[in-house]
């Protein structure tokens, strides 16, 4: 038996308890409608944060039959490898228990830290980023190196 196409799941997504009953809001954070199929990925809902430039996509992407969680930080985009999953149910737990703990990971209040890889180069004593302005045009300096996304800055 294979797998589900992506319109069939779309078309499951009014029955599924787990996005009927998604938080309408997760400390900062506004839950969002997903936006529907776009290509091979289909938006279930997504966690949106505006003026810290953040937001956190549930996804399902029908070329490796995956369900997805997004993280995209300002320009940076980042699949976590952590939650990839076949199983909806499954995922659907996961995320239940994870949520908090995966927007907090990509917020600018929370006090993120180095990895080990970026501490043995001695990355937050560089002095460059401290000369970068604030913003140029529309783009806003929102990562560095003393408040990291370890995901990146990894």
């Amino acid at each position: 038996m294979g797998q589900p196409d992506i319109k069939e799941i779309e078309a499951g997504l009014k029955d599924w308890d787990f996005v009927r009953n998604l938080p309408a809001a997760i400390g900062d954070y506004t839950l969002v409608p997903g936006s529907g199929i776009d290509g091979q990925i289909l938006n279930i809902a997504a966690y949106v944060h505006e003026a810290s430039h953040c937001r956190l996509d549930l996804t399902y992407t029908k070329e490796t039959f995956d369900y997805v969680p997004v993280k995209t930080v300002g320009l940076h985009t980042f699949r976590d490898v952590r939650f990839f999953c076949r199983d909806r149910e499954h995922f659907a737990d996961m995320m239940r228990k994870s949520l908090p703990d995966i927007l907090a990971s990509m917020d600018k209040k929370t006090v993120h830290t180095l990895p080990y890889e970026a501490k043995a180069l001695h990355f937050e004593q560089w002095d460059y980023w401290r000369s970068l302005p604030a913003q140029v045009g529309d783009y806003e300096l929102y990562i560095t190196p003393d408040n990291p996304l370890p995901y990146i800055n990894g």
